[in-house]
Formats: C-alpha cells, sequence, structure tokens
C-alpha cells in the first residue's frame, strides 16, 4: 500500500506530501484523472491527487492555482513550486504503486486493524470473523458456559461452548487499537500461524506453509512480492541428542519497511514440516526493541 493513500495513512500531513510531490492543486483535472482509472496504478495516481486537494483545501489555500506549499507556516518545508505535469503525476503512481504489492494471504502488513477484518473469516463457518463474533458474544449461553469454564476446569462441555471467547474477544482489542495477537483460525485465509496488531494496524504476519512446499519456490514468491529483493540466506546446523543433524535453510529480507524471514522446518522424526514465514514492520520492528532496552528492570 502507497504511503500516499490517504485511506491507510490519514495522518501524513499534505505539508509532507507537498515536499514529495510539488504539486499544486489545479494543474492536472482531477476528472482527467478519474477517467483513466483503469488499474491500481491510476487508482494510486487519483488518491494521491485528492489527498492534496483535500489537505489543501482544509489548510485554506486562497486560490486553486496556489500551493499550500508556500505558506508561511512551512518555509524550511516549501522549495519553488513545480508544476506537475499529467505524465509525471502517473511516473509517480508506478513509483506508489511498485510499493503496493506485497500481500501476504490476502493481507498487507501496515493495513488497518479494519481493513484486516473487513475479509478475515471463520475456519469453519466460513463466515466473516466480525459478524462471528458479534453474534457469539451476545449469545448468552456461551457466556454462561464461560463462566463456568472459568471456575470448573473439567467441564469438557462447558470449554467447547465457550471455545471462541477468548479469541474473538482479542479480534474486538485489534479493533478498539490495542496491542494484541490473533490466531488463524479467526482469519482462515493465513492458513496456520498469527497476526499482531499495534495501534489498529496489522504490524507482523506468521504464516505456517504446509510441508511439501518447496523452500525455493517460498523464497522466489516473496521475493517477487518485495520488488525482486534478493534475500540474504544461511543454513542453521541443529544437532539431536543422539547425534544426529538437521540442516534448515533461511532466508531474510529487508526491503520496502519490511522484514521478511522464512524458515525451514524439519523434524529428526517427521522431516519435512514445512516452511514458517514472518512478515514483520520495520519501524514497528525498532520502537519495540526501543522500549524493550529503556522499559525499567524488573529485578533492579
Amino acid at each position: 500500500m502507497s504511503m500516499l493513500d490517504p485511506s491507510v495513512f490519514s495522518f501524513a500531513s499534505s505539508l509532507e506530501f507537498c515536499r514529495l510531490c510539488h504539486v499544486a492543486p489545479g494543474q492536472v483535472p482531477a476528472s482527467r484523472i478519474t477517467g483513466q482509472v483503469r488499474n491500481r496504478t491510476w487508482a494510486i495516481v487519483r488518491s494521491c491527487w485528492l489527498y492534496y486537494e483535500r489537505e489543501s483545501s482544509r489548510l485554506g489555500s486562497q486560490t486553486r492555482g496556489t500551493n499550500s506549499c508556500e505558506s508561511q507556516s512551512a518555509p524550511a518545508l516549501a522549495p519553488k513550486t513545480k508544476a506537475l505535469t499529467f505524465s509525471s503525476l502517473l511516473l509517480l503512481g508506478f513509483l506508489c504503486s511498485a510499493a503496493s504489492g506485497q500481500v501476504f494471504k490476502g493481507h498487507k502488513v501496515g493495513e488497518t486493524a479494519q481493513q484486516f477484518f473487513s475479509i478475515a473469516t471463520m475456519a469453519e463457518s466460513n463466515t466473516l470473523t466480525t459478524q462471528y463474533c458479534k453474534e457469539y458474544l451476545a449469545n448468552p449461553k456461551v457466556l454462561k458456559a464461560y463462566d463456568r469454564a472459568q471456575t470448573h476446569s473439567g467441564d469438557v462441555r462447558a470449554l467447547s461452548q465457550s471455545k471462541d471467547v477468548n479469541g474473538c474477544r482479542d479480534v474486538q482489542s485489534a479493533l478498539d487499537g490495542k496491542d494484541v495477537r490473533v490466531d488463524a483460525r479467526y482469519a482462515t485465509e493465513l492458513g496456520s500461524g498469527w497476526a499482531d496488531f499495534h495501534n489498529s494496524r496489522l504490524v507482523i504476519l506468521r504464516l505456517t506453509l504446509k510441508a511439501g512446499i518447496p523452500f525455493e519456490n517460498v523464497v522466489a514468491d516473496i521475493g517477487k512480492e518485495l520488488g525482486g529483493a534478493e534475500p540474504t540466506k544461511t543454513l542453521v546446523t541443529r544437532q539431536a541428542d543422539v547425534g544426529g543433524i538437521l540442516q534448515e535453510r533461511r532466508a531474510n529480507w529487508n526491503a520496502n519497511n519490511l522484514q521478511v524471514e522464512a524458515d525451514e522446518m524439519k523434524d529428526f522424526e517427521y522431516g519435512d514440516m514445512g516452511v514458517a514465514v514472518v512478515v514483520a514492520d520495520s519501524e514497528y520492528l525498532k520502537e519495540k526493541t526501543t522500549r524493550e532496552a529503556t522499559r525499567p528492570s524488573t529485578i533492579h
């Protein structure tokens, strides 16, 4: 998803947009762009333009031909305005669309929780997770069974009747902007794995691809999603107590604001166990590392 797409990064200021695009309202008719929306590139071009027009209006541009970048409030971010021709705007669209891939099992790291759960479905009923959880948590029988399961851990029936209470509450927490991990049961399109949310956004995806899928195919497919980025490849060696040795291939990418890792999974007894893929937002990982390094010690 492009950083210029207002539906995803609405917090971006018009000043930043000006700095990137140097475009003045009125220089490219929005109707001309609208008529050319044929594919994702054109959609991104239109999103860029409409976002800028909206923000320019909000900041009180005096005329249609005045670049709000040149306002008195932001001289440092206001180089001499350059007319952005239609062909230049198209080029911007192609540049934006280059980063709009990176789709993993139907989802993009960075998308909102609302976007994620607009397509996420339950593993068994194949209904939208949000619809399922809303009805599930509103069922008094389910909540009664849940309360009983908390005090009677051996009550198999109560446990079965309330098995999705915690998971559905995690879904609601993600939508409410809390830091939470949601299991793939509540997003069956993921297959096996989980999704981490932070500030109402998807920040980490963990996928477990089934045994039998060639590791080299997974590496090639991830590279394509990352625009042809080449990974760093390593070989991890594990030794069993009885002397056996397992070698598992690993590939790492750091591209397009993502950190991606693919790991072969092998077992001494069962052999191939599939491929684990983790896709994470690079900025989120940096922030997390900083928070962990600066938090007060629990033992000092």
